[in-house]
């Protein structure tokens, strides 16, 4: 997906004499950019249910990071609309749409490395006190 809007920004360079190819090719490298909202969300999804569905007696992560994924993913649906409007903040280029979906995104993955970083450095005490 990324090599495919690498060639689609490409190309619009290449063919920059020509207005109209370089609108087409510049909407179509950020559209891809942008649709890629749907597979992240689902991975969200996944995650939390997947929290959610731990029975352990210590749960592994903490179970506010499942509902923080479901937030993230309904923070990447207005990305779903830029296909309707080529202005405003729905459009490709606008708050709703880009903005808030790449500062969502950007967070979340910031959130779920902290997390992550906790959960392996608790991981870690427990097999050394285990081995000890």
């Amino acid at each position: 997906m990324i090599t495919t809007i690498a060639v689609a920004w490409t190309v619009m360079a290449f063919r920059a004499e020509t207005p109209a190819i370089v609108q087409a090719f510049n909407d179509l490298g950020f559209f891809l950019f942008l649709y890629t909202w749907p597979p992240f969300g689902i991975l969200m999804v996944i995650i939390a249910i997947a929290i959610l569905r731990d029975v352990n007696p210590v749960p592994i992560f903490p179970r506010w990071v499942a509902y923080y994924n479901v937030y993230a993913a309904l923070g990447m649906a207005p990305a779903s609309f830029m296909g309707l409007f080529k202005t405003g903040p729905l459009a490709y280029n606008g708050v709703l749409a880009f903005w808030v979906v790449a500062i969502d995104f950007f967070v979340w993955m910031v959130v779920m490395s902290v997390v992550m970083m906790n959960v392996i450095g608790r991981d870690e005490q427990r097999l050394r006190s285990l081995t000890v």
